[in-house]
């Protein structure tokens, strides 16, 4: 779990102040990007979909690959499988051929 940004197991949760607006995530699996992990990673997204009502967080803990650009370490990438964007609250209809 994280609790206000700070990862915690779940056997060393702290006491939480219940008047006091908190961010809470679980943290659905950790693990480094390779071809034969891709069920596992299939499995974890799904299950983070589920339990976060469509929106996902990915955190970028390292990168070994210093070549690539994309995204930065200590980066949070969100995703949503709502047809809206996570960040702004735009907002379109299912996507369907006549849309275009």
């Amino acid at each position: 779990m994280k609790i206000d940004g700070l990862l915690y197991d779940f056997d060393e949760l702290p006491s939480i102040d219940k008047n006091k607006t908190h961010n809470i995530e679980v943290v659905v699996d950790r693990l480094a990007i390779e071809e034969e992990k891709d069920n596992r990673l299939a499995e974890s997204l799904e299950t983070a979909l589920k339990l976060s009502n469509g929106i996902l967080h990915i955190e970028i803990v390292s990168i070994e690959d210093k070549t690539y650009e994309k995204h930065k370490e200590g980066e949070i990438v969100i995703f949503s499988e709502k047809f809206a964007c996570p960040v702004s609250g735009f907002s379109i209809t299912e996507i369907e051929p006549r849309i275009f």
